[in-house]
């Protein structure tokens, strides 16, 4: 397949067709590393593309470079006759999306990328594959939530993993920066290849304070120092100073919190308990213990909210010897009936009281943890970047398995970004292609940058146009840090030769932001003037349109409104067009329109592959060379129909203007048409005659005439006033018109005339008043804003050596010592 070319293909597959009618200029293949893939265009509607313009619908692919890619969005329009769509196609490989992987996994484990990429398309039925390129490490990965996987992909193989993601169609590779970049011996150089190179800094992402939580506590609330005091303590009568002897006797209090702490005395003689809380969430034992103490009988994991806890006193422990029956046998003498003393035994039992005792206070309250008491570890830091940026304070972060402050700590510091985002942007005007996989050397002398640099993104246009590629190098920190520090250490020098260096005007000017945009639009030489000041000349840019001869007056405004690509079409053929009429008495308007129409403005598939620039056909007697299209013909209702066709091949569109007015002398049919002086007669007379079957083709052929004027050319063709060659031409010249002087504490406008303009700022400032004399900091800002190419400004040091401060048209400044005799 020809490089460049699009297909279409219908979402079934079963149809497939070239494009044709594209707007080549319009059209544009976007990469972002790791986030997007897609090109747009924009088709026009022609009879040769109707069948593949209507495949043109959402899901169907467009095929381009061996790549598939998926409309996601197709836009119709309609102007007038002329129907568009505006095409936004998204890679293949981004469709991975629509398979989702509903295991989550909640617990922390180890895994590697071919573990994560199995999870991830595992089992999909969309026909991707993966293939892993280069070494990955395996990572500790808290937990896996259920996603689909492109989010996966970019979560985790290439977030954690840091992995480069890429594909050819459906087969995904996951690249290692070390496999992914490449070195190529090639140079971007200033000048050389490229048309503009900045270095955009963005400290809009800069924090320099951060706070960091670890893994939660298990037990989600704490005990509080909030106590329940006897006092509040509902006892029953049985009760004497948080004493009871009598079983069943009981207790109770409320209390607002997610558990609770029952403290009872312990005793020799203590009795058993049973505490619950709601009735429910009960426990229950013994205060019995041969020391004294405070026996604690805790209940958590309560809701949070207010709570009833019940105590009862159920009575003695068995396994307390203390409180036990006790058995005696007592031993006494008793006289009997006869007289006689008699030993005899009586037995008795003895039992201790068993008691419950509840201390002073009964109880202590636990409390739901609230913010930094939920966790096992919490840290703040703050960033010694703080001292330049000021304290900018990041979202707070986490870990699930951090409970080390000391690696908490490390953690928090590597969450934040407390340096500028810098990004490289290259406009690339060399002939060699830049793939995204290419390191390459960037030298720019002026910026003082020599440095490898990696693509992240680039927008290519189509390779018909010839436009240039638009680059951005790497963000990240430790690639754009060597091209940052490069930048700084230029900026350095040149603070360096200016050390010591004042202006001869010095002082202060309160309003400095209002003296710089007033000052802004000015351009021209800068040089000081002792008695005005800092002196400016203004000029302004002026167009004018020549024409060769007086008689060639021709009307240029529509076209100065036109797309560059109309423009540039009707300025090419225009010569072509108006010797038509003199060599086969077809008007140059009919030439350019019909080419305009047929060729899509020079820029159909057709035309640009075989220079035809007027669709005409390749019949048996044609002799010359041709080429096969698929093109959309109309019967008289006006149904479309498909055939195969044979069309005419040029060498040059000189040779298809030629061609063109021999085939309506060669064939008798258009007999009608030739010598006719009225271009919309003509046009009709064309389409009567069979050279078009679309029904509307006379009025596409006079829209496009009236909307550029192209009766011009017939006038001029038939009065014989146009001379081959000769061209609109413009002009483009500049005209001093005054100076600007700022100094002596104002600023002015002074005219050819002598007559000096006071100046208002948009905010109504009159900077024409004394405000006091114009300090360094107003010159350095006025140097910046205004184009100093090839200028200069006299700088006098305090031992009163005059220096020219100049900078060159490559943006090199400058301080030469100047010799008051040759200035």
């Amino acid at each position: 397949m020809k490089s460049g070319v699009l297909l279409v293909r219908d979402r079934e597959g079963l149809y497939e067709e070239i494009l044709i009618d594209i707007d080549y200029n319009g059209f544009s293949y976007d990469y972002v590393k790791n986030t997007s893939r897609q090109v747009t265009f924009t088709v026009f509607q022609s009879k040769y593309n109707k069948f593949s313009f209507d495949l043109l619908t959402g899901d169907a692919v467009i095929v381009y470079d061996g790549q598939e890619f998926i409309i996601k969005q197709c836009t119709p329009k309609v102007v007038g006759s002329l129907q568009t769509k505006d095409i936004t196609a998204a890679h293949i490989s981004f469709t991975v999306q629509d398979h989702y992987q509903y295991n989550s996994k909640e617990s922390s484990a180890e895994y590697s990328l071919d573990d994560v990429m199995k999870l991830a398309i595992g089992g999909n039925e969309l026909g991707f594959t993966y293939e892993i390129i280069g070494t990955f490490e395996k990572k500790t990965i808290e937990s896996i939530s259920a996603n689909d996987a492109l989010s996966l992909i970019n979560d985790i193989a290439c977030g954690t993993f840091g992995a480069i993601f890429y594909a050819d169609n459906k087969k995904l590779y996951l690249f290692s920066e070390d496999e992914w970049y490449r070195e190529v011996q090639q140079t971007f150089r200033y000048q050389y290849n490229t048309k503009e190179v900045s270095v955009v800094e963005d400290i809009t992402p800069i924090k320099t304070f951060i706070k960091a939580y670890g893994k939660e506590k298990e037990n989600k609330d704490t005990k509080s120092d909030k106590s329940i005091s006897q006092s509040v303590v509902s006892f029953s009568s049985k009760w004497t100073d948080g004493v009871t002897a009598t079983k069943d006797s009981t207790a109770s209090f409320e209390f607002t919190g997610t558990g609770v702490d029952v403290y009872f005395a312990k005793s020799k003689f203590g009795g058993k308990y049973h505490v619950d809380v709601d009735g429910a969430n009960s426990k229950s034992g013994t205060t019995y213990s041969q020391k004294s103490g405070t026996l604690t009988v805790t209940i958590r994991g309560l809701e949070n909210k207010k709570h009833k806890c019940n105590i009862k006193f159920t009575g003695t422990d068995s396994t307390n010897p203390n409180t036990k029956k006790i058995k005696h046998i007592d031993s006494y003498n008793e006289e009997n009936k006869q007289g006689k003393i008699v030993r005899k035994t009586k037995t008795r039992y003895t039992q201790e009281t068993a008691t419950l005792e509840v201390n002073d206070p009964v109880a202590n309250i636990y409390l739901e943890n609230e913010g930094d008491d939920r966790y096992e570890a919490v840290v703040t830091y703050l960033s010694p970047a703080h001292k330049e940026w000021d304290i900018k304070m990041a979202p707070a972060v986490s870990s699930d398995t951090i409970k080390d402050k000391d690696e908490l700590l490390e953690f928090a510091k590597s969450q934040l970004q407390d340096y500028p985002d810098m990004s490289l942007n290259i406009i690339y005007t060399g002939k060699e292609l830049v793939d995204v996989r290419d390191v390459w050397l960037l030298i720019h002398e002026p910026l003082g940058i020599s440095s490898d640099v990696k693509l992240v993104s680039l927008r290519s246009p189509h390779p018909y146009t010839g436009q240039p590629q638009t680059l951005t190098f790497s963000s990240a920190h430790k690639d754009m840090l060597k091209i940052q520090n490069q930048l700084r250490k230029s900026v350095s020098n040149l603070s360096k030769q200016l050390s010591g260096v004042n202006s001869t005007l010095s002082g202060n000017l309160p309003s400095l932001q209002e003296a710089s945009r007033a000052i802004a639009a000015v351009s021209g030489n800068i040089e000081f003037d002792p008695d005005k000041g800092l002196k400016t000349t203004r000029k302004i840019k002026t167009t004018t349109t020549s024409t060769p001869t007086t008689a060639q007056t021709f009307s240029i405004s529509a076209l100065s409104t036109s797309p560059s690509y109309v423009t540039s079409f009707l300025n090419k053929i225009k010569s072509g067009a108006m010797e038509t009429w003199n060599t086969h008495g077809i008007l140059p308007s009919i030439t350019a329109a019909q080419g305009a129409l047929e060729s899509n403005w020079g820029r159909s598939t057709l035309t640009i592959d075989c220079n035809n620039l007027f669709g005409i056909k390749a019949f048996d007697n044609w002799t010359g060379a041709k080429k096969a299209y698929r093109t959309a013909e109309q019967d008289s209702n006006g149904n479309v129909y498909y055939v195969t066709a044979y069309f005419r091949a040029y060498d040059s569109w000189a040779d298809s203007l030629l061609d063109h007015g021999q085939f309506f002398h060669d064939n008798s049919r258009y007999a009608a048409v030739i010598g006719l002086t009225d271009y919309t007669a003509q046009a009709q007379a064309i389409k009567t005659a069979g050279y078009a079957t679309d029904t509307e083709y006379v009025s596409k052929l006079t829209s496009i005439i009236e909307a550029h004027d192209l009766a011009s050319w017939d006038a001029a063709a038939i009065s014989n006033e146009y001379v081959p060659g000769d061209e609109d031409s413009f002009e483009e010249t500049e005209e001093e018109s005054g100076s600007v002087y700022i100094g002596n504490g104002s600023i002015s406008v002074v005219g050819e005339d002598g007559i000096e303009s006071d100046v208002i700022t948009p905010d109504g400032v009159d900077l024409s008043k004394s405000y006091g004399s114009v300090p360094d900091e107003v010159i350095d800002d006025i140097t910046e804003r205004i184009d100093l190419s090839a200028d200069y400004m006299y700088l006098t040091s305090p031992n009163g050596t005059k220096f020219r401060f100049s900078v060159d048209d490559n943006g090199n400044p400058s301080m030469i010592p100047v010799d008051e005799n040759t200035q």
